[in-house]
C-alpha cells in the first residue's frame, strides 16, 4: 500500500454504486425511475435505406487474425496504450479435442410450428419461443472474431436472425432515430433500418415465417407505445398503438418490454411490459385485440436499496460510454432495470407454440408476503391460458400461480413438449414446475449464488445448464430430480474457467505483474477506505453470460477481471468459449471486444454473434478512473477503453486447414444422431415429432458444410476431397428426405 494517498472519501459513492452492480444478469431484475419522458404519439417508423458509403459507417474490421483484439484495444491513435498492453493476458487456445459427449435414447418433440420453422437459428431473444437457449446447428469453431457491426448502438438483447442469415436488433434509447435495423450476417453491413426511435423501444425483434408467403419473413419489434410488423426487405406490414397510457415518472428504459412472443393458437402477437401489463395484436393485420390490456395480479417489488447515478460520475462515463445513448441516464437506468426494483416484470416469456400456454415471471400479489403494504416481496411465475371471445378479442385465464422468496433473473424455459418449466429464484436454487399445476417438482442448488439468464434446456438429453456469475453449471432432469444422471443433487459438472487466459503473467515478475499490484494497492485502498476491511485484491476467470446450447458444444463468455464480492467478477477482458457437453470442459477459446449482459445468438451458418452491452466493465473502468484522478494517478486516470455498442461475429477461424475441425464436427455431429436412433429404434419414444426432429437436425447440419468446406477451398487445401464431399451432400440429402436411416448412415459411412 506503500507510495498511495489515504482514502479520499470523494471516492464513497462511485465505489458504492459499482459495489451493487455486481448481482447483474442477462435477462432478470427491475429497478425504479429517475425522470419522467414525455412523447405524445407514436412516433411513425418509416424505412431508411443506407447511402453510399454509410453500410459500414460504424464497422469494425478484425479480420480473424487472433491478434486483431487486443491490437485493437491497446491502441490509442498511432500509439500503444502502456497499462492495457501490460493488462491484457493471452487467451490459451487449448489442444484441439473431440467431445465425448453423445445423444442417448429419444429426443424431446413436439410438432413443429410453421410459422417458427426450424431451430437452426435465434429466432427470440432466447433462439424460440420456449426460451429453451438452444439450437440445432453446430457452432463455428474453431472460431475468430471478424467484425464488430453497429458499433455505436447499445444492444442488451443482441440479435435475431433470418433463414438467409442476415440480423436484426434493436437498440437501446441510441443517438440515431432508429427503432429496428438489418445487417448482413456474412459483411456486417447495413442492409436497412427503421428510422423513428420510440419511447419504450427494447427486446429482441422476433422472427416468423410469413403464413402466406413462404420463404418470406415477417419481423416483429415492439415499444412500450407501439408494435410494428414489416418484411424482410424494411416493408411495414402494420405499426399498431398499444393503448397503453404512459407513465410519466418512468424513461424509455424502464417503459420497455424484453421482446414480443407468438401465440399460435390465436394467431396472435403478444408482448409484455415492465409493470405488468399484457397487449395482444394480431398478427396478420396488427388489429388490436386487447383494448384494454391484461395486467397480472402481481405487485411492484421494494424500491432497491440503492440505486446507480450516473451523476456521481459522470465524466467517466461520458467518456466511456456516452457516446452509445441518446441520454447517459438510460445507462442508469438498464443498470438498476439488472439490479432489481419496481417493475414487476424484467424477463422475457415464455410460449409453447402447441399447448399455446403463455408462462411469465413477474412478482406476486401484494399479500402474498403477508403483508398489504402495497408492495411485493416475493416473486412469481404465472400459467395462463390466452383464447378469443365472440368478438376475436383476447382474454387471459391464471391457470396457477407459483411464488417464491425474493424475485427472479430467469426467464422462464419450457422444454420441448412443454410439460415442465425451467426457473430460478433469487436464492441459487434452480425450479422444475409442472406445467399442467404449477407445482414444483424439483429443486437444485447452484452453490454459486443466483442464476442469471434464462436456463438453457437440452432437447435430447433432458440436459439443463444454468449460468450464474461464476460458472456454468449443467444437470440432467431425472425426472422427480436433478442430477448427474445417476444421482439426485450432484450436477453433472461445472465449468472449469480459469485455464481460459494464460495467468503466468501476474506471477512472473514482468510489467503485468508490477501492474496488477499497483492496481490491487489502489483497489484495496479504495474498498477498505468504503469500509470493506476484509477486502484483499484477487483476480478471477469468471462466467460472464448464459449458456447456449448448440450441437457440438455449449458457448458462453469468460471473463478475467478482479473480484468485487463472492463470485462476483468485474472484468478487464472477455474471451468467447466453447464447452464440452460431455464434462465442462473448454474445447476452444478466442479474445472478445466487449463484455455483454446479452444473449449469444448464431444463424444457420453456425457464426456466434455478441450483443455488446458492457455494464460492469463500464463500472469498474469508471471507479478504477476516479480513483486515479483523485489521487492523481495519472496511469490509472485514464484506465479502460471506450465501450463498444453493435455486434460482434465470430466466424470460423481461416487459419490454415483450421476448416477440417468444422467438417469434422459436423460429420460427427450428423453421424451421432443418426447412429443414436438406430440404436434406440425400438424405443417407443421415437414417435413422429421425435422422428422428424432428428431428421430436421441431420439436414441443418449438413447445410453448414459447404460454409466449411469453402474455406478449405478458398485456401487451397480442398483439392481432390472436393468430389467426395459432393457427392456426399447428395447422397445424404436424398435419404434425409425421403426419412431413409440406413441410406443416411451409408452415404456418411461411403466417405
Amino acid at each position: 500500500m506503500s507510495g498511495l494517498p489515504s482514502f479520499q472519501p470523494s471516492l464513497r459513492p462511485l465505489l458504492l454504486a459499482t459495489a451493487v452492480a455486481l448481482a447483474l444478469s442477462a435477462c432478470g431484475g427491475s429497478s425504479s425511475s429517475h425522470r419522467s419522458t414525455t412523447a405524445p404519439t407514436p412516433v411513425p417508423p418509416q424505412l431508411v435505406l443506407p447511402g453510399a458509403g454509410e453500410q459500414f459507417a460504424h464497422h469494425i474490421a478484425l479480420d480473424h487474425h487472433p491478434d486483431a483484439v487486443r491490437q485493437h484495444l491497446i491502441t490509442r491513435g498511432s500509439s500503444i496504450h502502456p497499462v492495457l498492453d501490460e493488462l491484457l493476458l493471452p487467451v490459451v487456445t487449448p489442444p484441439a479435442q473431440v467431445s465425448q459427449w453423445q445423444p442417448q435414447g429419444p429426443r424431446l418433440a413436439a410438432p413443429a410450428d410453421p410459422v417458427w420453422g426450424g431451430r437452426g437459428a435465434y429466432r427470440t431473444l432466447h433462439a424460440d419461443a420456449v426460451n429453451s437457449d438452444t439450437v440445432h446447428t453446430a457452432i463455428a469453431q474453431p472460431m475468430q472474431a471478424s467484425w464488430v457491426a453497429e458499433s455505436e448502438l447499445y444492444l442488451p438483447e443482441g440479435a435475431t436472425f433470418d433463414d438467409a442469415g442476415n440480423g436484426y436488433a434493436v437498440p437501446t434509447d441510441p443517438k440515431e432515430d432508429v427503432w429496428l435495423v438489418k445487417f448482413d450476417g456474412r459483411t456486417g453491413a447495413r442492409l436497412w433500418a427503421m428510422g423513428g426511435r420510440q419511447f419504450g423501444q427494447g427486446g429482441a425483434p422476433i422472427i416468423l415465417n410469413h403464413p402466406q408467403q413462404p420463404g418470406e419473413h415477417i419481423i416483429i419489434a415492439a415499444s412500450f407505445d407501439q408494435v410494428m410488423a414489416v418484411d424482410s426487405h424494411g416493408n411495414l406490414l402494420w405499426a399498431t398503438p398499444t393503448g397503453l397510457p404512459r407513465d410519466p415518472g418512468r424513461s424509455t428504459v424502464l417503459s420497455r418490454s424484453f421482446g414480443a412472443n407468438y401465440h399460435p393458437a390465436t394467431g396472435s402477437i403478444l408482448t409484455v411490459f415492465g409493470n405488468g401489463a399484457v397487449v395482444g395484436h394480431a398478427l396478420a393485420d396488427g388489429r388490436l385485440l386487447t383494448p384494454t390490456a391484461y395486467q397480472l395480479p402481481g405487485s411492484p417489488p421494494p424500491r432497491p436499496p440503492i440505486e446507480v447515478k450516473p451523476e456521481l460520475f459522470m465524466a467517466e462515463l461520458e467518456g466511456i460510454i456516452g457516446h452509445l445513448f441518446n441520454d447517459l441516464q438510460s445507462f442508469a437506468d438498464i443498470t438498476n432495470l439488472i439490479l432489481g426494483g419496481d417493475v414487476e416484470v424484467a424477463n422475457y416469456f415464455s410460449i409453447h407454440p402447441v399447448t399455446g400456454q403463455v408462462v411469465i415471471a413477474s412478482t406476486a400479489p401484494d399479500e402474498a408476503d403477508g403483508y398489504r403494504d402495497g408492495v411485493s416481496e416475493k416473486g412469481a411465475l404465472y400459467g395462463l391460458a390466452v383464447s378469443t371471445n365472440s368478438d376475436g378479442l383476447l382474454q387471459f385465464n391464471v391457470q396457477w400461480q407459483q411464488h417464491f422468496d425474493g424475485g427472479s433473473a430467469s426467464t422462464p424455459a419450457l422444454n420441448a413438449t412443454g410439460d415442465r418449466i425451467y426457473v430460478a429464484d433469487d436464492a441459487g436454487l434452480v425450479i422444475a414446475v409442472n406445467a399442467a399445476t404449477g407445482q414444483r417438482i424439483w429443486e437444485a442448488d447452484t452453490h454459486a449464488g443466483q442464476v442469471v439468464g434464462s436456463i438453457a434446456v437440452d432437447d435430447e438429453r433432458q440436459e439443463i445448464y444454468a449460468a450464474t456469475g461464476t460458472h456454468i453449471i449443467k444437470w440432467f432432469d431425472q425426472g422427480h430430480c436433478a442430477g448427474d444422471g445417476q444421482q439426485c443433487g450432484q450436477p453433472a459438472w461445472r465449468s472449469n474457467l480459469p485455464g481460459v487466459f494464460d495467468l503466468s503473467p501476474l506471477t512472473d515478475g514482468s510489467a503485468s505483474t508490477a501492474l496488477h499490484q499497483r492496481l490491487g494497492a489502489l483497489l484495496t485502498l479504495v474498498m477498505r477506505g468504503q469500509g470493506n476491511s476484509q477486502f484483499s485484491y484477487r483476480t478471477d476467470t469468471a462466467n460472464m453470460v448464459l449458456a447456449g446450447v448448440t450441437a457440438n458444444g455449449i458457448v458462453a463468455q469468460a471473463g478475467f477481471g478482479w473480484e468485487a464480492g463472492p463470485g462476483r467478477v468485474l472484468p478487464f477482458q472477455l474471451a468467447q468459449v466453447v464447452l464440452d457437453r460431455a464434462d465442462g470442459s473448454v474445447l476452444h477459446s478466442t479474445p472478445a471486444l466487449e463484455e455483454s449482459v446479452a444473449v449469444m445468438s448464431s444463424a444457420n451458418s453456425g457464426d456466434l454473434y455478441m450483443g455488446n452491452s458492457p455494464i460492469r466493465r463500464v463500472l469498474s473502468d469508471a471507479l478504477i478512473q476516479r480513483a486515479g484522478t483523485t489521487l492523481q494517478l495519472e496511469s490509472f486516470a485514464e484506465f479502460g477503453y471506450r465501450a463498444y455498442g453493435g455486434i460482434t461475429r465470430f466466424g470460423l477461424s481461416t487459419a490454415s486447414h483450421q476448416w477440417r475441425r468444422m467438417v469434422d464436427d459436423l460429420l460427427r455431429a450428423m453421424t451421432l444422431r443418426l447412429e443414436n436412433h438406430r440404436d434406440s429404434a425400438a424405443d417407443p419414444g421415437w414417435h413422429s415429432d421425435a422422428v422428424d426432429a432428428n431428421f430436421n437436425q441431420v439436414s441443418l447440419l449438413l447445410a453448414q458444410l459447404p460454409d466449411a468446406l469453402a474455406v478449405g477451398e478458398q485456401l487451397g487445401e480442398l483439392g481432390a476431397d472436393a468430389a467426395r464431399y459432393q457427392q456426399l451432400q447428395v447422397d445424404l440429402a436424398d435419404a434425409l428426405a425421403r426419412q431413409h436411416l440406413a441410406d443416411a448412415l451409408a452415404a456418411l459411412a461411403a466417405l
